[in-house]
């Protein structure tokens, strides 16, 4: 376990999930049953005519009354949102009406 970073976990409460990263691979993995916030937190960062919305949310948008989609990863993503955008960044634009 050289250079790795190593948290302390309290059994007494349960685990969630335990996160673990490795800073070469860049991957998460949990170790049981991930809750909601888990997952959410590895999700890439939505924004609809600017404003962050959910995955839910974007799932229930009328493609009609979209205009344009853009779609950032990696470092690209980091650059223009900062951690924020780490798991990417899709960018949804809607049609206005006029």
């Amino acid at each position: 376990m050289k250079n790795d970073e190593v948290k302390k976990v309290d059994f007494k409460k349960g685990i969630e999930g335990i996160e673990v990263i490795n800073g070469t691979l860049r991957k998460t993995v949990w170790v049981g049953m991930p809750t909601k916030e888990d997952l959410e937190s590895t999700n890439p960062l939505i924004l609809l005519d600017g404003k962050k919305i959910s995955e839910d949310k974007m799932k229930r948008i009328n493609p009609d009354k979209v205009n344009s989609v853009k779609v950032f990863s990696g470092e690209g993503a980091k650059k223009l949102y900062g951690s924020a955008g780490e798991f990417g960044v899709i960018i949804i634009e809607s049609k206005k009406n006029n």
